[in-house]
């Protein structure tokens, strides 16, 4: 056995060279086994060419070998909330090539996806380098909405929420109203003058906000809550059940049959429209388009800033308890038969969709286009991220859940037997 070294572009290289007795060279080196059946006066020149020749070959097998690796942050989201996968600790890779396992993908070094329904999906990274690909997987378990429950200070139902700021918000129900500033985690009873059913809250600001319910009176503070005045409404005997303001100055209201209008922000209110049937909630897509419904299946709409309504039928059953509109032509209606109703095109035509909850009432409100939330009597709460085509279930609120409200189109708050559940919208 002969050894030696030769140099080229990958340094410094070894090799041997062994003679068996049949007179064949046999040539190794760098882990590489090469007969050479050749005449003895040719081994130096084959050799010296060996030593060149397949040197860039050599190079190559001697490259790092790519690794795929990677983390995911957090590791057991919800089914809306962004989720950071990090390839950060995969080692010698030039492309990242990310599969999701719900049919969609993503490449780079670092990405964000968000899992549209609920399940366990297998994600696998695939990275390349030096020509050489490898993979990895990770399995991910995405959940259901996750609310966050919290008590209020006077027990009771609740029958409507209102947030002026991320931890600053309202709540009224059977044993009057209270407030926190903490995000829910204390609440304060506030002095209203009166402990009879409170029904509904509209805030135009921070410290301007409006209250009704089982009297003929709005009441109005400016001062964010700490002291209120009693406005007379001239309806006697009716509930105030539901209070809506489309500028600071312009609001409306639903009291009995009646559509009430204020233009001077609350100091007086006029019934501008009346019904031959109760109404329970109003709100409006913009300042001339507004919709009421009573819990039936009439739609009633708006299209001059309240003068004039006309009815729509929709749907079979229990009917519309609200409507939720997130930009002026699309809107959802939610009802007592569990059904979402849509329109797209201003309340012209509504579809029905998919049953979420057969023979209870549920409630709506919408961030966008996309995403909203549903609520039901018996404490259902669902979740859309893709405009009600699909609707995750999240943890049930137990009891009746009366109302939902949005606030800067991500926070949520609905309103239960004194409990307030949150969730944020991602």
């Amino acid at each position: 056995m002969a050894s030696g070294i030769c140099f080229d572009e990958c340094g410094i290289r070894f090799f041997s060279v062994l003679v068996t007795p049949n007179g064949i060279f046999t040539i190794f080196m760098d882990e590489i086994t090469i007969p050479f059946p050749m005449k003895k006066t040719l081994l130096i020149p084959y050799l010296l060419l060996l030593c060149t020749g397949i040197s860039v070959e050599s190079c190559v097998k001697q490259q790092p070998i790519a690794h795929s690796c990677f983390g995911v942050n957090p590791y057991q989201p919800s089914f809306d909330q962004p989720v950071t996968f990090d390839a950060g600790c995969s080692q010698n890779a030039s492309s990242y090539s990310w599969n999701f396992g719900d049919g969609t993908t993503s490449t780079g070094k670092t990405t964000t996806h968000k899992f549209k329904y609920t399940g366990v999906f297998t994600v696998t990274l695939t990275v390349t380098g030096n020509g050489v690909s490898a993979s990895s997987s990770e399995q991910v378990v995405v959940y259901g909405p996750s609310w966050a429950s919290y008590t209020t200070a006077a027990t009771g139902e609740l029958f409507s929420v209102f947030f002026t700021a991320v931890d600053t918000g309202y709540v009224c129900g059977t044993n009057g109203m209270q407030k926190t500033t903490d995000g829910g985690n204390s609440w304060t009873v506030l002095n209203l003058h009166t402990q009879k059913n409170l029904l509904t809250i509209f805030f135009t600001n921070q410290t301007t906000g409006y209250v009704g319910g089982g009297n003929d009176s709005i009441y109005e503070t400016k001062d964010a809550g700490a002291t209120w005045s009693s406005v007379y409404t001239g309806i006697t005997t009716t509930n105030v059940s539901c209070i809506y303001f489309t500028s600071p100055n312009t609001g409306y209201a639903t009291c009995g049959n009646n559509v009430l209008e204020t233009t001077n922000a609350g100091a007086t209110w006029t019934a501008v429209h009346c019904q031959t049937t109760s109404l329970t909630n109003i709100t409006f897509a913009s300042t001339n388009t507004g919709y009421a419904t009573n819990g039936g299946d009439t739609i009633f709409k708006t299209i001059n800033a309240g003068a004039t309504w006309t009815g729509i039928k929709v749907g079979t059953g229990w009917g519309v308890s609200n409507v939720s509109c997130p930009s002026v032509d699309t809107c959802y209606a939610a009802g007592g038969d569990g059904i979402i109703y849509t329109t797209t095109n201003s309340g012209v035509t509504w579809t029905p969709g998919t049953s979420l909850s057969s023979y209870e009432t549920m409630l709506g409100a919408f961030a966008n286009d996309q995403e909203g939330i549903i609520v039901g009597s018996n404490g259902s709460m669902y979740e859309t991220i893709n405009g009600g085509v699909l609707w995750e279930q999240g943890s049930s609120g137990g009891n009746s859940i009366n109302a939902i409200y949005i606030y800067k189109h991500k926070y949520v708050y609905a309103a239960s037997y004194g409990q307030i559940y949150t969730l944020t919208i991602y």
